[in-house]
């Protein structure tokens, strides 16, 4: 509710909007959902447990859902709900991408990983899978990790299409993202040096250098990060998306859009 009273009015006026995406909970927690969405109508809840192993599905689902609505939109960005936003750096990173050029169509950016390894032996480690469920499948060419990427709109149904081909699809949304366009020949835009900060940032100019921030300690880290963004006034987007950037602009979302 803070993060979309903070935002909301800037939405409507500078052209973009945001999504909520989660899965089902308990039965009062699902009707709490439902009177907020019926207020703001911007929360899409989907018919599975909302657990850490089902964000591949809330992602999938919801990218399948936007890609029918044929929206007049260019690019989607998800990030997670511990992470703020650098919407100006984003935008002059997604500007430099030629507007003539095809490529603008097939945009999937952010911090790559490269030629990494299931692990398949330690279950005590969050990211372990079954050896029986890769099917010999031991290693994953790329994928941008999941604090925050980029995709071009009009790239979602062979994504989709990508998915669908999986031989298997684990509890990484973000892998699995990445399989699914490694399938259909898709590349990912490799932005590493300034798209995030995992452990945090110790000061404003360091902060300001990355699309996304996320705590190294605690969420109270989170209202730093907006004081630092709060000082970026005014930003002039070349395509007129947005003229200037407020101090209520940034924010931090679970999976948001535009």
């Amino acid at each position: 509710m803070k993060v979309r009273n903070k935002t909301r009015w800037v939405q409507h006026k500078q052209g973009y909007h945001i999504v909520f995406v989660t899965g089902k909970s308990d039965s009062r927690c699902n009707q709490q959902i439902h009177q907020e969405n019926m207020q703001f109508h911007d929360v899409l809840q989907f018919d599975h447990i909302d657990s850490y192993h089902n964000l591949t599905l809330s992602v999938l689902y919801s990218l399948h859902f936007l890609h029918n609505l044929s929206l007049p939109v260019q690019y989607i960005l998800k990030t997670d709900s511990d992470c703020v936003v650098n919407y100006p750096l984003l935008h002059k990173l997604l500007d430099q991408i030629p507007p003539s050029s095809a490529s603008r169509d097939r945009v999937y950016m952010g911090a790559c990983r490269r030629n990494t390894k299931y692990n398949v032996y330690d279950a005590s480690k969050k990211n372990f899978i079954p050896i029986s469920l890769t099917q010999n499948e031991l290693w994953y060419s790329y994928y941008v990790t999941g604090g925050g990427y980029v995709l071009s709109y009009s790239l979602l149904p062979e994504l989709l299409v990508g998915a669908s081909h999986l031989k298997f699809i684990g509890h990484f949304e973000d892998v699995n993202v990445g399989r699914a366009l490694e399938l259909v020949g898709v590349k990912c835009i490799d932005r590493s040096s300034v798209w995030i900060h995992r452990h945090g940032c110790p000061d404003k100019q360091s902060c300001l250098k990355a699309v996304v921030m996320h705590p190294k300690h605690d969420k109270d880290e989170i209202d730093r990060f907006y004081s630092y963004l709060a000082s970026v006034v005014c930003y002039q987007h070349n395509s007129n998306r947005f003229s200037c950037i407020s101090t209520r602009w940034p924010f931090r979302l679970r999976y948001p859009f535009f």
